[in-house]
């Protein structure tokens, strides 16, 4: 029985429909705005939102042999310590009091790496075993929460943990317009390559995500108090081929001068002017850092929904209005 909080989110709703077709597996849904949309035999709803308090979890957590936590703040600033962090801690201890074995799966980030950065430039891979180093206030509050998860479940025998950190999770739910963003630009034909065209795309597909989900949990004994990374990184130049492919436009687009285009947005910071291109764009443009994916391998993963296939791309293009 899998308690999944969380479950109308946008990662959310990609578990419940990959979980649900596990005939073995009962899933205890929990969500501000119950999505009857979804239902089957084996799910089953009910209210909760996180300012209620933990204590009414209380007889869910009873029931449940799994707790999946899919509950994050990305975009509130002033949600995130609670949310991201506190909320964490208390479910963590609440879970271990239990004297029935418990299992709690804590959807966290790969941004506790703090790869992407003004170092990243160079050719790194990052893989589970590598020191975190977070940059922002989500990825701080993320990595806190996962410290906090590691230190209490390693310091009993009975309940266990697993940490899955995807890469930037896409899907046509998405609320970020980056990938989109792009997709025009490379429809428009004003694309251009900054530095090289040897940067990597970090995205893996919502779905994938739900997927990794269904790997570690039919593989128990490998998945339990671990770290997992869920990726699916390509070459940027395999991914603006295939925009171009769909699009119909020429895959010639020119390489600029890394230190140009970095001098250009530092001006406009302080002259106070707005460009497409800030700075954060521009390092994961020019991020030659990768995410390395062996250990969820193992399980037996293998991406299906790679953002440089065509059909994915059209299949966003079309819902996005792109196409």
């Amino acid at each position: 029985r899998v308690l999944l909080l969380g479950a109308t989110g946008f990662l959310g709703r990609a578990v419940i429909k990959e979980l649900k077709e596990l005939a073995d597996i009962k899933i205890l849904c929990s969500s501000r705005n119950v999505n009857r949309e979804i239902i089957s035999e084996n799910v089953s709803w009910f209210f909760f939102d996180y300012s209620m308090g933990l204590d009414t979890l209380s007889e869910y957590i009873d029931k449940s042999d799994v707790i999946i936590n899919c509950l994050g703040e990305l975009n509130d600033e002033s949600k995130m310590p609670f949310v991201n962090f506190e909320f964490v801690r208390q479910l963590s201890d609440m879970i271990i009091k239990y004297e029935r074995k418990k299992w709690f799966i804590q959807l966290s980030s790969v941004g506790c790496y703090g790869a992407i950065d003004s170092d990243s430039n160079f050719y790194k891979k990052i893989d589970e075993v590598s020191p975190t180093n977070p940059k922002g206030t989500y990825e701080t509050t993320k990595t806190f929460a996962d410290e906090y998860v590691l230190s209490t479940f390693s310091s009993q025998n009975l309940h266990s943990f697993t940490i899955v950190r995807p890469t930037n999770v896409f899907g046509v739910e998405m609320k970020s317009y980056a990938i989109k963003a792009l997709m025009n630009v490379v429809k428009s034909g004003r694309f251009f390559y900054i530095g090289d065209r040897e940067s990597v795309s970090t995205y893996v597909h919502v779905d994938d995500v739900a997927y990794a989900l269904t790997c570690i949990l039919k593989k128990p004994s490998l998945s339990m108090n671990n770290i997992f990374i869920v990726s699916d990184d390509c070459p940027q130049k395999l991914l603006i081929k295939c925009f171009s492919d769909v699009f119909g436009v020429k895959n010639k687009f020119p390489v600029l001068p890394r230190r140009l285009i970095y001098f250009l947005i530092m001006i406009s910071n302080v002259l106070k002017v707005r460009l497409p291109l800030d700075n954060s764009k521009f390092l994961s443009l020019t991020s030659k850092v990768s995410f390395a994916n062996e250990r969820l391998k193992e399980l037996g993963y293998s991406p299906k929904q790679s953002i440089y296939k065509e059909d994915v791309v059209k299949s966003l293009a079309k819902r996005w209005g792109v196409l």
